[in-house]
């Protein structure tokens, strides 16, 4: 059809209206896994992969067709179930979004993973070039041990996992926020952003508890929606996340602690701002470093708050989650909803680092309670070069410091800045975290004939 009729409107519109029946209507997703040409180890010679490794997974909108099980195999080996899946994704979307979809790449849709065998435009809008419909994926079963990841729900009902069904249905409707999760949709309608259209009056409905008044399962919710008042002002959510136990370790902080000291103290403060927006409940949540979901913090989800008061003490809970330990970044936040909106905290981010331990002591440390009952006590970001300053009681001085670091230079400052590198000698040692985790440490160690008359100043250089 000639562009003389069919203008950007037009071509909007489309857009929307495709968008509104995936996400607004229909409710499918497939969750992506790119895989990662940096991580996935491939063969010198084949350029194949045994294993493929992904980067962070993505959740995608999706109509997808509902015929998993194409035919079944019978040989020597046992039963093999053969699958294969069509995928339709909104082309637009995907470009919104930044998301690039390749051949190869995997996806999940219930509990089944798919390999990305073919990609496909589905047709160009009334023949424009630059204007595609969709993206048609094909995916077969992926064979096990090619590709292994967690199933992120929904995936079925014959799981006990709390994501296997999914119970709660919200719409996006081109609004920023997800009302339930307060996390960001990523979700735009294009003849709204163009300022064709105004926002949605009546805001995002649902399929939840709150459409079930007689207790006889998820309903529809939506009927009543409440307008948010043009003078509405969001609560005040202050967060704290306080460190369980102290380390004794220079600059450490609630933010700043030592590789596997998880534990923490949570409790808070939120204050109503505008009096007819009750409060209705709040959520405290956390995220790993290098993964995107976040999980409610166990004692802390979704907590009932009733008579509409002007402020809600947070309850004082212990977060101290041993599969954490290897965490090198924790992200806690706090989720407020009230009469009108959903409002999210500013985020706490923690930071775990490894420690450089050094100081003197009456015997060659050996062990790592040794090493940890050092004085001295740094991060791995601390300064350098630092001091070990070594007494006038003992004779042997020790710097630990994890593999790959190494002493560069020492210096002693108090004889006249002479250089005692080589006075350290080097050996290695495993050395606990703070969760009594091992890792590999390069410890010097100096050992004099007496103890100095005056403190000397060891200046420590690394690299």
């Amino acid at each position: 059809m000639a562009r003389l009729f069919i203008t950007p409107r037009e071509l909007n519109f489309i857009s929307d209206i495709s968008k509104e029946i995936i996400k607004d209507v229909i409710g499918q997703k497939i969750i992506y896994y790119p895989i990662s040409e940096i991580k996935t180890k491939t063969h010198e010679v084949y350029n194949e992969a045994l294993k493929k490794i992904f980067d962070n997974p993505i959740i995608i909108d999706a109509l997808v067709n509902n015929e998993f099980q194409t035919s079944t195999k019978i040989d020597k080996f046992g039963i093999d179930a053969q699958y294969q899946i069509e995928v339709y994704i909104q082309h637009r979307d995907l470009v919104d979004k930044g998301i690039n979809v390749n051949i190869g790449d995997f996806f999940s849709f219930s509990d089944v993973f798919y390999e990305i065998t073919e990609l496909s435009f589905m047709r160009n809008i009334y023949g424009m070039a630059e204007h595609k419909d969709g993206v048609k994926i094909v995916g077969l079963k992926s064979r096990q041990g090619l590709f292994e990841a967690p199933l992120i729900g929904p995936t079925d009902i014959k799981y006990a996992d709390p994501d296997a069904i999914q119970d709660v249905f919200v719409q996006q409707r081109g609004l920023k926020y997800d009302k339930k999760t307060g996390d960001l949709t990523g979700d735009f309608r294009d003849l709204v952003r163009e300022g064709v259209l105004d926002e949605p009056l009546t805001g995002q409905k649902e399929v939840s508890d709150l459409g079930d008044p007689d207790d006889v399962g998820n309903a529809f919710y939506g009927d009543d929606t409440i307008t948010t008042p043009s003078t509405y002002v969001a609560p005040t959510i202050s967060l704290s996340v306080a460190e369980l136990i102290s380390g004794g370790i220079t600059n450490e902080s609630s933010t700043l602690r030592e590789r596997g000291n998880i534990g923490s103290t949570i409790t808070g403060t939120i204050t109503r701002n505008y009096v007819t927006a009750a409060i209705t409940s709040y959520t405290v949540e956390y995220r790993v470093s290098g993964t995107s979901i976040w999980a409610p913090v166990p004692g802390l989800s979704n907590i009932a708050v009733s008579g509409n008061p002007s402020s809600v003490t947070i309850t004082l809970t212990t977060h101290n989650d041993v599969d954490l330990i290897s965490a090198t970044t924790l992200y806690y936040r706090a989720k407020v909803i009230d009469t009108y909106e959903t409002t999210m905290s500013s985020t706490t981010s923690i930071s775990f680092l490894k420690v450089i331990f050094f100081g003197a002591s009456a015997a060659q440390p050996t062990t790592s309670a040794n090493i940890r009952a050092l004085t001295g006590k740094i991060f791995t970001n601390g300064d350098n070069p630092f001091i070990l300053n070594t007494g006038t009681t003992h004779k042997i001085f020790t710097i630990a410091m994890p593999a790959p670091l190494v002493i560069d230079e020492v210096d002693d400052l108090d004889a006249l800045g002479i250089e005692i590198t080589d006075s350290y000698v080097l050996s290695t040692l495993n050395v606990a975290d703070a969760a009594g985790t091992l890792s590999s440490y390069n410890v010097y160690t100096l050992t004099n004939a007496v103890p100095y008359l005056i403190n000397h100043r060891h200046q420590i250089t690394r690299v």
